[in-house]
């Protein structure tokens, strides 16, 4: 049960004494930590003068997070004494030159953070509340329900207080609720009852205050804001943090949305955060019917709203999917995404997408691609370019927290490599890495039945010792070939893997392909049962409905490769014409993929070009040139590709006929094959 530290109000010397004293035994604490316990204990304390941080913490000019914090809460209380925001900054400035510069920060970011609707109590005709004071029905003991305590902040249509429910109150135990004290209209209480989800605040009750003024009753939230609790924090997960955090913020205004709410005026400072870090969205202020096309005004936050909120367009669903966007883009960089005071965030909301989005762009440099993606389409200038839904924009996050592709983006094959090995990383990996570990499952497969035909072989041919002393020795050969795949899979780098994953596969060729096949007839059914191993996998994948898949497509893709390399184009080109389709489906038009699948078409045609016709030697030439000339646009990772040509070079040069052999059929094996590499 939450509790008031003190319902006490000491002398305006005794607080600041106490706050001095605090502050002096906080000063071994990180500066981080001192951020937080400046926030925490001096936010809403009128009269402070920063040279009480100053005094206390001597060294603090030298701790930018907690100094940042100490100007903020003293231009805060300078604004609730009656001085303007500028002035107040100003005249801040000009008692302490040195820290200017920390000071106009501090200031232009407070700036943008500021609700254009956050007006002082006396704008709106409220009158000053004396703490504690009471309000509510009176119960039977004489007393008032609701007895307010302490000033949390200002929302975007008066101020918040905590409050004490004595009709649910116990001794020792006291019930806490936020009170928000606004003016002669209650729409704020009667909008926010209609959203009912764990993401967003609850609206409990409205009771009428002073001078015919309304007191809405909501629950308290102990964390604070995500405002105060997220900024200048430096966490390992940053990033999946932010998502996590995004995704739930998503899903309460989703919920108000479903209800017939656009929030309007989401930004940290509105997300509040209880105590184990789950955000609740709050302050319905401003919010507008979904369902009302009429103009709005420009109520909201300059840092965060929408360009076309700013020109007072009537509200819609992508209102909020920006502001959504803007949150996790604070998050993520500590910037409000509309620039870092008023005057820019003016112009960029006036003006057009280029430098704006050339500026964001800058600004999430560092952050993955994927999640990059994500927050500039929901920051996209044209909301026709933005999610659809705030629930489509949890559902990506997720996909992202997941390590699942964005299909809108049309990854490339690197990038889903890369991802399908973060989210099965034992599947994917043979000590440290593999995609060409799927690829070895299935020649190691074919390896276990040739070694079986070995070991039955040397059984049936006891009287020939020689050859069962060499057979052994193969065995041993394909020991000392695993162990040195596992140490080049163990060289081999996770950014590496993804574009040099038929490096492996080329290594796996030279190195399986010759020393564990010692003579002709095992090296012919070593690529027979190879190839019939592959089939059996992709033909079973396909059943479970699992065809479409990266593993399957580039099992299937390496099938195509090790048919060209046993010369039989027929069965490859069979293979391409299903495999690339569902590739060109996947993987944007320019991925460098296409080039291999380019190259394997032109040698799988150069392989069943007719030998008897008048041409042959000329359309061999023309498909083997095609191949090489467009390898060229492959850097390291074309090796495989120009070893197949290699390969391909004699028979276009008419040196070797490729015969006729039906689909399915390879090439006899040759003695050249078998010592090959």
């Amino acid at each position: 049960m939450l509790k008031l530290v003190s319902v006490k109000h000491p002398s305006a010397g005794e607080s600041m004494s106490g706050l001095s004293r605090l502050l002096a035994a906080s000063s071994y604490l990180s500066d981080n930590e001192l951020a937080d316990v400046i926030v925490e204990n001096c936010s809403g304390i009128d009269s402070l003068g920063l040279e009480l941080f100053l005094r206390a913490v001597p060294d603090l000019a030298a701790r930018p997070v907690a100094l940042d914090a100490a100007i903020e809460v003293t231009l805060q209380s300078m604004r609730r004494s009656g001085v303007e925001a500028d002035e107040a900054a100003a005249n801040l400035a000009s008692t302490y030159p040195a820290l200017g510069p920390a000071i106009r920060t501090a200031h232009a970011l407070g700036e943008a953070m500021v609700s254009t609707t956050s007006l002082a109590v006396s704008q709106n005709g409220r009158e000053a509340i004396t703490l504690p004071f009471d309000v509510g029905p009176l119960m039977a003991n004489g007393t008032a329900r609701y007895q307010l305590h302490q000033l949390l902040g200002v929302g975007s249509e008066g101020p918040v207080y905590l409050a004490q429910d004595r009709s649910l109150s116990e001794p020792g135990s006291p019930a806490w609720v936020a009170i928000k004290h606004v003016g002669t209209v209650a729409d704020e209480a009667i909008r926010a009852r209609k959203v009912i989800h764990p993401a967003v605040v609850r609206a409990l009750d409205k009771v009428p205050g002073p001078g015919g003024t309304w007191m809405l009753v909501f629950e308290f939230v102990r964390g604070g804001s995500l405002e105060k609790k997220w900024g200048g924090k430096t966490l390992p997960d940053r990033a999946e943090s932010a998502a996590r955090i995004a995704v739930q913020i998503a899903k309460g205004v989703q919920a108000a949305h479903s209800a017939g709410l656009v929030h309007r005026d989401l930004k940290p400072g509105n997300v509040l955060l209880l105590d184990d870090g789950t955000p609740k969205v709050s302050d319905f202020g401003i919010s507008h019917n979904l369902n009302s096309r009429a103009a709005s005004d420009r109520s909201g936050s300059l840092g965060f709203m929408s360009p076309e909120q700013y020109r007072g367009a009537s509200a819609t669903v992508q209102d909020d999917v920006y502001g959504l966007g803007g949150v996790l883009f604070w998050m993520l960089t500590g910037a409000c995404p509309n620039g870092a005071n008023k005057q820019a965030a003016i112009e960029l909301l006036s003006g057009g997408a280029g430098s704006r989005d050339e500026m964001l762009g800058k600004s999430l440099a560092g952050a993955d691609e994927d999640l990059r993606a994500i927050v500039l389409r929901a920051l996209a200038f044209d909301p026709d370019d933005r999610y659809a839904s705030a629930d489509r924009f949890a559902y990506d996050l997720e996909t992202w927290l997941a390590h699942e592709p964005l299909r809108w983006t049309r990854p490339s094959l690197r990038r889903r490599y890369k991802l399908a090995v973060k989210r099965s990383p034992r599947a994917w990996t043979l000590a440290g890495i593999g995609t060409v570990g799927a690829i070895l499952l299935v020649m190691c497969t074919g390896y276990m039945v040739g070694n079986a035909e070995v070991k039955r072989e040397i059984a049936a041919n006891e009287l020939l010792s020689q050859k069962a002393l060499d057979q052994q020795q193969r065995l041993q050969d394909a020991n000392m070939v695993t162990a040195l795949l596992a140490k080049y899979l163990r060289m081999s780098s996770d950014d590496a893997a993804g574009p040099n994953w038929l490096h492996g596969l080329t290594f796996l060729e030279s190195t399986f392909g010759s020393r564990a096949a010692g003579d002709v007839t095992d090296t012919e059914k070593l690529w027979l049962r190879r190839v019939a191993t592959a089939k059996s996998a992709i033909a079973e994948a396909k059943a479970k409905g699992q065809g479409d898949g990266i593993e399957s497509l580039m099992l299937e893709s390496s099938l195509c490769l090790w048919l060209l390399r046993a010369k039989n184009g027929t069965e490859a080109l069979k293979h391409l014409d299903s495999v690339e389709p569902r590739w060109r489906k996947m993987l944007r038009p320019d991925d460098e993929w296409f080039i291999y699948m380019d190259v394997f078409r032109w040698c799988g045609e150069l392989l069943t070009v007719d030998p008897d016709a008048p041409d042959a030697k000329e359309r061999r030439m023309a498909l083997y040139t095609a191949g090489v000339n467009r390898s060229k646009d492959l850097g390291e990772t074309g090796r495989p590709v120009r070893m197949l040509l290699d390969k391909m070079k004699p028979i276009a040069e008419s040196v070797e006929i490729v015969p006729r052999r039906k689909p399915g059929e390879l090439e006899p094996a040759t003695a050249n094959d078998s010592q090959e590499k």
